[in-house]
């Protein structure tokens, strides 16, 4: 048993320094328009405590957005596999950006840094909502990163509905 776990031990080392030197990428990008000022916007999605009343994919978020915070969160894709991660804050720019970072099992086999940038526009704002990938385990994630795909297209709609509900904005 001890010979296994050891020739395990090893073939993780060797797949992590591999992935320190070219690690496969993936990429989520979506954005929706938001018929509100970024104040609002920002409003909603900052405030974690409210994510179980209104958000589909992210279902819970414990801890505050401060850059080098770390924020439990509970999250579930429309192909209902749940998961539960705690990122780092990494951009924390009010009312125009926000990105976290973080890993599943062991850094560089699956990492992603999730993004929210707020655009001002003329009707309100552009929210592009996204996540940049990378690691060995990308490869065999493309379904997980398909429904987490959806599940961003969810949330930017309940979004949207939430704030939008708040208005009028003038």
């Amino acid at each position: 048993m001890r010979i296994f776990l050891i020739a395990v031990g090893v073939v993780i080392a060797a797949l992590v320094a591999i992935a320190a030197f070219v690690p496969p990428t993936g990429q989520i990008r979506t954005e929706v328009e938001i018929a509100a000022p970024p104040v609002a916007v920002w409003a909603v999605l900052t405030s974690t405590a409210d994510y179980r009343n209104w958000n589909p994919f992210i279902k819970s978020a414990d801890g505050q957005f401060a850059v080098g915070n770390t924020v439990a969160m509970e999250m579930e894709t429309p192909g209902g596999t749940p998961l539960s991660i705690t990122p780092t804050i990494v951009v924390l720019d009010p009312q125009k950006e926000l990105r976290w970072q973080g890993s599943l099992f062991l850094p560089r086999l699956f990492d992603g840094e999730h993004y929210f940038i707020l655009e001002a526009t003329e009707t309100g704002t552009r929210l592009i909502h996204g996540e940049d990938f990378k690691g060995l385990l990308i490869p065999v994630a493309r379904g997980i990163i398909e429904d987490a795909s959806l599940g961003f297209e969810q949330m930017n709609e309940a979004l949207k509905t939430r704030v939008e509900a708040t208005g009028p904005f003038s």
